[in-house]
């Protein structure tokens, strides 16, 4: 008899330490997947403050290129400035980029005609009472304007220069 309630006794031994091998492996993997969530949620709360392109440095910032005129990246394209190139004989004749911009109304007289730029100009110059009108209507309108402050502004300052 004794040695079937050793054998009893072990046997339920063995039993609750199974249990409690099993409750104490079931606490470190939620205390392992605890710990595995929050440094999870850690990354993901880093990688959501980042950029597009802090999040794919491969890739690169995008830019605007001076060349080209439109925003790309670096990898992208490779963007050259290509510049003219002229005969040794006009360069040593002293024109050059730089002179020649001076010289191009007369060309397209040259070229065009002058008969096409004579006459009244499509946009005269203000003369001096209208230079006053215009400096005092930018007085009297505020910096952000509708249309109508600047009909009454109008008004006024013919009232005033009148």
């Amino acid at each position: 008899m004794d040695e079937a309630r050793v054998q009893e006794s072990s046997s339920t031994e063995e039993g609750k330490t199974s249990e409690v091998s099993q409750s104490v492996e079931e606490l470190e993997n939620t205390s392992r997947n605890n710990s595995v969530e929050q440094a999870l949620q850690a990354v993901h709360e880093r990688i959501r403050v980042l950029s597009f392109s802090g999040r794919h440095p491969d890739l690169g910032k995008m830019f605007k290129c001076q060349v080209c005129g439109i925003r790309h990246r670096q990898a992208e394209r490779d963007c050259k400035q290509v510049f003219a190139k002229r005969g040794a004989m006009e360069l040593i004749a002293g024109q050059t980029p730089e002179t020649e911009t001076v010289i191009e109304a007369r060309k397209i007289r040259a070229i065009v005609g002058a008969k096409i730029f004579k006459g009244k100009r499509l946009k005269p110059h203000l003369n001096k009472r209208q230079l006053q009108f215009v400096e005092l209507v930018r007085k009297l309108v505020p910096d952000e304007y509708t249309q109508e402050d600047l009909n009454k502004a109008r008004a006024k300052a013919k009232r005033i220069l009148a």
